[in-house]
Parts: structure tokens; C-alpha cells; sequence
């Protein structure tokens, strides 16, 4: 969707429930959607109206009533998949330059990558992402990333 500013306008969320709600959509194993800006912030230089989409309730509500499962979303350039109620957000995180450390985490930055594994034969089964480093392909230990992360407009949880 196009989330390139921090207002999601009502014409971008008519087009999004238009195309969640068509027949091949329904049928669907999972909903994922992908924008620029993040729900929540993450990093430090990030951390300021503008730099995140408004009001994330919100959105989280329309993702709800949509059935989205994931949102994946760019622009903080770090990586973070983290769980916020039943919505799983996924920072992508970066391959170029300026990857960012996390808010209140003391490890250096690292440019990432994320492979994500949708579960075809137990549609039970929950969706699995990996992250690893960019640099050396090694693949990112969850455990090593803060369980949460506080933002100026919300907290997000570590998806485990």
C-alpha cells in the first residue's frame, strides 16, 4: 500500500479493503501487506511524528478487519519482526547504507536481509522470519534482539 507519507488516505484505504476483500484474496492462506513507513518507531533517528505512519491504532483496527497477518515496512532501516496484538510487523531492515541500531539497544547497527517461510501444507503453523547479517550471511539470533522496543507513539514486543 502506498504508505510513503505518515497519513494513510481514505482513497489508499478504500484500494487496500478493495483488494483484500476480492475473491482470490479470500482465499488466501495469509494476508501480508508492505508499505514504507512503520506503524511504531524503532530507532532513535526515526523516533518523531512524520518518520511513522499516524495513528497506528487505527491501522492496526483496518489491518483487523481486513484479516492482514503481516505488515513489512521499510524506512528505519533496522531490523525488528515483532508482534503487535495480533498483527505481526516486520521491519525489513537494510542492505545499502545507514543501517540504524535499535532504540535502547546497545548493539551496533548491521545492514539485513529476511527470509520468510509461509507454511504451505499446516496452514496452522505460523509464519517464520529469519533475519541475517548482511555482511556475513550469518543468520540473526532473535534472542539477541530486545524483547521491546519503546517509540514515541507506542511499544512493540519481539515476535518470538
Amino acid at each position: 500500500m502506498d504508505a510513503s507519507s505518515a497519513k494513510i488516505t481514505d482513497e489508499v484505504r478504500e484500494w487496500l479493503t478493495q483488494q483484500l476483500n476480492t475473491d482470490i484474496a479470500k482465499k488466501a492462506r495469509y494476508r501480508i501487506v508492505m508499505g514504507h513507513l512503520p506503524l511504531y518507531a524503532i530507532v532513535e533517528s526515526k523516533n518523531k511524528p512524520g518518520e511513522v505512519l499516524a495513528d497506528p491504532g487505527q491501522i492496526e483496527v483496518l489491518f483487523k478487519s481486513l484479516k492482514v497477518d503481516m505488515y513489512i515496512s521499510g524506512h528505519q532501516h533496522a531490523y525488528f519482526p515483532a508482534q503487535a496484538a495480533s498483527l505481526t510487523l516486520l521491519h525489513a531492515g537494510c542492505l545499502g547504507g545507514g543501517p540504524r541500531p535499535l532504540i535502547g539497544h546497545s548493539a551496533e547497527a548491521q545492514k539485513a536481509y529476511v527470509w520468510i517461510e509461509i507454511p504451505k501444507e499446516n496452514p496452522e503453523k505460523k509464519l517464520i522470519i529469519k533475519g541475517f547479517n548482511g555482511a556475513t550471511g550469518q543468520e540473526i539470533n532473535q534472542e539477541s534482539l530486545p524483547k521491546t522496543v519503546v517509540g514515541f507513539n507506542g511499544t512493540v514486543n519481539r515476535k518470538n
